[in-house]
């Protein structure tokens, strides 16, 4: 019998502004059945670069759209992306021993 409590995983990207030479933080949030998923972290130098990068993973700016021309330093926005994305973006380590 399986256990009715476990949930599918959700990813959410997020991006916080922060400060530095490399001010962009993106990182992977998992909700849900966590088990096998680490997420990861990744920063980067200016916004164009992250979107380049969120573009070359299939996210269209639809999905984020309004969120990331407001991001504030101190602030986060986070939205839902797929595990092919997380992955196409390296924010997330899966476990693949069994």
């Amino acid at each position: 019998m399986t256990d009715s409590t476990e949930t599918m995983p959700t990813f959410l990207l997020n991006l916080r502004y922060d400060s530095g030479e490399e001010p962009f933080i993106v990182s992977c949030s998992i909700v849900g059945q966590i088990q096998g998923f680490r997420g990861l972290v990744r920063r980067f130098k200016n916004v164009d670069t992250v979107l380049e990068e969120i573009g070359h993973a299939g996210i269209t700016s639809k999905r984020y759209e309004g969120l990331v021309s407001n991001i504030n330093p101190g602030a986060m926005i986070s939205f839902t992306i797929d595990l092919n994305e997380a992955q196409k973006l390296s924010l997330i380590q899966t476990d693949t021993s069994e």
